[in-house]
């Protein structure tokens, strides 16, 4: 007799990709002003949904704190790369918000 609770798959949302990696590649000085505004949103909801995507993992019985198993590492490397774009969006809508002053020519 097979064991069904050992032979079971847990069940994984299929989530697609952040546009944050698209508004990434097209920034635009000229363009700036609304393109952090998208950045902060889109990053905003990447860190949704990576928390949903968390609490659907601990949750479940994925095993995300044994690093030989993929998961717990793609949800690290997941919340290491939204703080990254946070960080990005926060420098860039900080340049947005205090633009640097240029200097005249003497």
């Amino acid at each position: 007799m097979m064991n069904n609770a050992a032979s079971a798959t847990p069940t994984v949302t299929y989530w697609p990709p952040s546009p944050i990696t698209g508004l990434f590649s097209d920034i635009d000085e000229d363009h700036l002003t609304g393109q952090a505004k998208q950045l902060c949103k889109a990053a905003s909801e990447g860190k949704d949904l990576y928390q949903h995507l968390a609490r659907d993992a601990q949750a479940g019985s994925l095993r995300i704190s044994d690093p030989s198993y993929p998961y717990g590492i793609l949800l690290a490397e997941a919340a290491r790369l939204m703080r990254e774009f946070q960080y990005t969006c926060d420098i860039l809508q900080h340049g947005v918000d205090h633009p640097a002053q240029q200097e005249s020519p003497h």
